[in-house]
């Protein structure tokens, strides 16, 4: 009988440090290795039960003799169970066969048990060899029972009409590789709503504070900066100019779009605006590109209006603003309207003092609902979860745009989780401190919902906001723009490297069904002739491109530039309500008493500011664009690719700093070290 083959094998494996639970020290680990040829060597057993083995994030080299199957192509770990469960999360693993080294990242858990290609990324036909691609469906099958999607609703469910997510209620029922970070954990603990909004509610009621004046708004942010001092802008938040400058560079800059012509249901002409445009008239300015609007007179037709948590109802206008670049290069407001068709609501900076003010916060009530379900909720983490679940579904670990975006998608479903139980659902906190209802709001919003409002370059266009000589000082703009471009190189000397033809596309099996999933379950399920605008099916690396772009940049650029700069606008109440106790005033009713008793209550202002803080931190252990802890790909062509887009940020960043020296308010919330990689928040 013809002897078996046998040599040594080392295995170097780091035990993950990051995760609650790591460290399998209550099991049996086995190992078996599988070569090119498929051959395997069986499982081999790697520790004795108690050991000092698998310590979290600890290093571990174990010396095996087995059958020699030449340098292993995939890895099998295996976990006996003894005492209880222990999930025990892996780094990356390094084996050593001769002279040769070969690489298994892996950054996931191993519970049962865990196959792992080398990490090289490979596309569903470039995979020769059967035994590593029946792997490798198994794979996706598994995560397709642990990832359902959300049953589809009915007709009048009212979940319909919403990008679909995960079906799962608690992060228990989500795979361990979604799961918080310990530091994420116990920071977004500290900094949960429910906790901003009893430190707040304690100190109030020991200084027996009372609301009397606008300033004394003052004193509910200062809870959460221990006695910080107010920011610069708020020392001029009544004045036109800050309110323009919010608008271009505050949470929401795209919601701003070009005026060609008012709107039909919109009264404003041009008596409202005369002695506000420089000696132009309207007509003139509006052909000139020199006036700008903010819409929401259909947008927010018929959609619910909230109640406060002692059932009082809340007030958000059907507002329009109107806005004129003045001859300082300045974006002012000029006219806003409260109620579509009502000319007793339509306010100029030429009213009184006091009318203009109200009629400016009654607005910015608006904008902030819009801000909130729109901009941030729908445009990026509803829109993203759906990616999200489909590529964690679709590709197995080896794929290349697996590795391209796990890093920017791998949180967003447990972050959905919290939102769609805390903020998003009728009666919650949120919805108790802001005029419209969160679900509502984002429904009626994404039946207009196009995959190209999420390439930022086209939304700039479409509404008419590219243009930096007729519309000045957008620094979000400029900025977003930049790192569109710097983005998008990188995406695309990835994918390149793997998909040289546009037939490499339509072979690939594993891309195809991603698409199909998220066209088809995810953000297109509802709109069978369109799919909003995705590429279904794929059938370019362009479209790919494109595609995975608008994927890194939504969640990581856009959702930063919306998130983490609330805080600051909404802190002083005044500046920027988010829902008002009195319906809209008209002409010469507003009083300071009148605002006060439109303006929240220190319990709504309190809920408002306190959900600001808490999704305005940012995590301890947040990874900033351009960063890649978990190294996912060993392909050269991809390490050259990171390197390149690091430098690019790098140049990029200098030229905004040196743009923020000369600027009277500088704009940062798109510097790289401000971007989180990912919506982890």
């Amino acid at each position: 009988m013809e002897s078996v083959a046998k040599t040594e094998y080392k295995i170097v494996i780091q035990t993950a440090n990051a995760y609650a639970g790591s460290g399998g020290k209550n099991n049996f680990v086995l190992l078996e290795l599988t070569g090119k040829d498929g051959t395997v060597t069986g499982t081999r057993q790697l520790n004795q039960l108690g050991d000092d083995h698998f310590i979290k994030g600890g290093t571990d080299e174990f010396n095996i003799e087995t059958i020699d199957v030449g340098l292993p192509v995939l890895l099998r770990f295996e976990l006996v169970e003894l005492k209880e469960k222990d999930p025990w999360g892996i780094r990356k693993v390094k084996v050593f066969y001769k002279d040769q080294k070969v690489v298994f990242p892996v950054y996931d858990w191993v519970q049962k048990e865990l196959n792992v290609p080398t990490g090289e990324g490979r596309l569903h036909h470039t995979v020769n060899n059967p035994h590593v691609l029946s792997v490798l469906k198994r794979e996706v099958d598994h995560m397709r029972v642990l990832l359902p999607w959300v049953r589809r609703p009915g007709p009048r469910d009212p979940t319909r009409s919403l990008p679909r997510y995960v079906d799962a209620d608690a992060w228990a029922e989500v795979p361990l590789i979604f799961q918080p970070t310990e530091k994420w954990t116990q920071s977004f603990g500290e900094n949960s709503v429910e906790n901003g909004v009893t430190k707040a509610m304690d100190f109030l009621q020991k200084n027996q504070f009372q609301l009397d004046s606008l300033e004394s708004y003052h004193m509910l942010y200062q809870v959460f900066e221990d006695g910080a001092d107010k920011s610069d802008f708020l020392g001029r938040w009544t004045s036109d100019e800050e309110f323009g400058r919010q608008q271009l560079n505050g949470i929401a800059p795209t919601s701003l779009e070009r005026c060609t012509k008012i709107p039909d249901n919109c009264q404003i002409g041009n008596d409202h605006v005369a002695g506000l445009l420089d000696g132009q008239t309207l007509p003139k300015a509006m052909k000139g590109g020199m006036v700008y609007m903010v819409d929401f007179t259909t947008t927010f037709k018929d959609v619910k209006r909230n109640k406060n948590s002692q059932g009082q109802q809340l007030y958000c206008p059907d507002a329009i603003c109107v806005f004129y670049v003045n001859k300082n290069k300045d974006l002012v407001p000029i006219a806003i309207q409260l109620v579509p068709s009502d000319t007793e609501t339509i306010f100029t900076p030429q009213d009184s003092e006091l009318d203009w003010l109200l009629a400016k916060m009654y607005f910015k009530t608006a904008f902030g609902c819009m801000h909130e379900w729109h901009y941030h909720f729908l445009l990026t983490h509803g829109v993203m979860e759906s990616f999200a679940v489909a590529v964690f579904r679709a590709l197995p670990r080896c794929h290349p745009v697996y590795k391209l975006l796990r890093p920017h998608l791998q949180t967003v479903t447990v972050i959905n989780l919290l939102a769609r139980a805390n903020l998003i659902l009728a009666g919650s906190a949120a919805n108790q401190a802001l005029g419209l209802e969160g679900e509502d709001t984002a429904r009626k919003m994404y039946k207009s919902f196009d995959m190209d409002d999420l390439r930022i370059p086209c939304l700039l266009k479409k509404r008419g906001l590219h243009d930096a000589k007729l519309l000045p000082k957008f620094y979000y703009r400029d900025d977003a723009t930049n790192l569109w471009t710097i983005i998008e190189e990188f995406v695309t000397h990835v994918l390149r490297h793997y998909y040289p033809q546009n037939e490499d596309i339509s072979r690939d099996k594993f891309l195809q069904d991603m698409i199909e999933d998220i066209a088809t379950e995810g953000i297109g399920w509802e709109d069978e002739k369109h799919r909003k605008g995705l590429p279904y099916p794929l059938c370019t690396v362009d479209q790919l491109i494109q595609l995975c772009t608008s994927a890194i940049y939504t969640s990581a650029v856009q959702h930063s530039a919306v998130n983490f700069p609330q805080y600051d606008q909404y802190k002083f109440v005044p500046n920027n309500p988010v829902a008002m106790r009195l319906p809209p005033h008209r002409k010469g009713e507003a009083t300071m008493e009148r605002i006060m008793a439109s303006l929240p209550d220190t319990r709504m202002s309190l809920l408002a500011i306190a959900i600001a803080f808490s999704l305005s931190t940012y995590a301890p252990d947040e990874v900033f664009l351009g960063n890649y802890p978990v190294k996912l790909s060993v392909d050269n062509a991809v390490k050259v690719a990171i390197r390149k887009f690091k430098k690019d940020l790098e140049k990029y960043k200098n030229e905004v700093q040196r743009r923020n020296e000369k600027a009277e308010y500088p704009y940062e919330w798109l510097l790289p070290e401000k971007i989180a990689n990912s919506i982890s928040i």
